[in-house]
């Protein structure tokens, strides 16, 4: 909202008009939605508001919504083919049930606005990710639908930011894929170097075995030269898994401290894309899904109507902000 009011500050208008655009621009803004870090919508094959997949979909992100904060995953059904809906919901192995519950909730409501027709969708918050599909995707590894984030400050010895993160990365998917109680999930710490800790967290989501788990946090690992080769932290999010390291803690609890031996494991080396965009999947086209990192707050205390007075008070001042982009400065 900054970004918009920068913008109309440029353009000569009447005090009158000015006072107006605030108001309305800040009342505008509790209709936004919470953060999330990306999502992605399929646009074939779709459906309409009214079919049968999709009151099965309501169907299961409902349960998805409710259930997920019980011991932070669940997996839902709904319906018989060819309109069945599938859907799982997993949140960060750290997160309390109540902060699970509001993530899930603010995704389903999130992926239904951004992806109103396609039947096919996952969207990725830090606490939680929310996926749905009109076919059955429990128990496949998906490393294709992806993106990446990274802190854009360089480390002091990437040398031995390599050999560190590969061995407390190689610990934390041994820890998560031995658990007995199946979480999939592990963090961790180990030294870096006499000032700094070195943080890690993996994770899977529980539809998977551990082998699949396993191979998918190494798919995972590998493609960290590509997006944070030097960086002081950075992450690597697939639809069935995730990984990320820091240089300071990101997750609730401590975890286990890791030992980081003299000769660690490796990551591959490899160039880093210097201030490259996060990539697309590999099945959405630009219009489907939003790059990201993307960042907005805005609470969300009162609604309105279709068709509303406040809705048309709006309207007129996104079709304002959108004239305005075009107009040249005047002074």
């Amino acid at each position: 909202m900054v970004r918009c009011l920068k913008r109309a500050q440029q353009f000569s208008m009447a005090r009158e008009e000015l006072v107006l655009l605030l108001l309305l621009a800040a009342a505008s803004a509790q209709f936004c939605s919470a953060d999330y870090l990306y999502f992605i919508c399929s646009t074939s094959p779709s459906f309409t508001a009214n079919s049968t997949y999709r009151q099965n979909l309501n169907t299961v992100l409902f349960s998805l919504t409710s259930n997920a904060s019980k011991n932070g995953f669940t997996a839902a059904t709904a319906g018989q083919s060819p309109d069945q809906a599938y859907g799982l919901a997993l949140c960060r192995g750290d997160v309390s049930p109540s902060d699970c519950t509001s993530c899930t909730s603010d995704a389903a409501k999130e992926i239904v606005n951004h992806c109103p027709n396609g039947k096919s969708a996952i969207i990725w918050y830090d606490n939680c990710l929310l996926r749905y599909s009109g076919r059955d995707f429990f128990g496949v590894v998906d490393t294709a639908h992806e993106f990446y984030m990274w802190n854009s400050d360089y480390i002091s010895d990437p040398t031995l930011l390599n050999s560190v993160l590969g061995s407390l990365m190689n610990n934390l998917t041994s820890t998560a894929t031995a658990d007995p109680s199946g979480r999939l999930y592990a963090a961790g710490h180990t030294k870096f170097n006499e000032s700094q800790d070195l943080y890690g967290l993996v994770q899977c989501t529980r539809d998977l075995s551990s082998s699949q788990c396993a191979n998918c946090l190494k798919d995972a690992l590998s493609k960290i030269p590509t997006c944070c080769e030097g960086m002081q932290g950075g992450r690597v999010v697939e639809a069935s898994c995730s990984v990320r390291y820091e240089i300071y803690r990101f997750f609730n609890d401590l975890g286990t401290a890791q030992p980081s031996p003299p000769n660690g494991t490796a990551l591959p080396p490899a160039n880093p894309p210097v201030g490259a965009p996060p990539p697309i999947s590999k099945s959405a086209s630009p219009e489907s899904s939003m790059p990201q990192p993307m960042r907005y707050y805005c609470p969300t205390t009162s609604n309105f109507t279709a068709n509303s007075t406040y809705q048309r008070n709006r309207d007129a001042l996104l079709r304002f902000f959108s004239s305005s982009s075009n107009a040249s400065p005047s002074g």
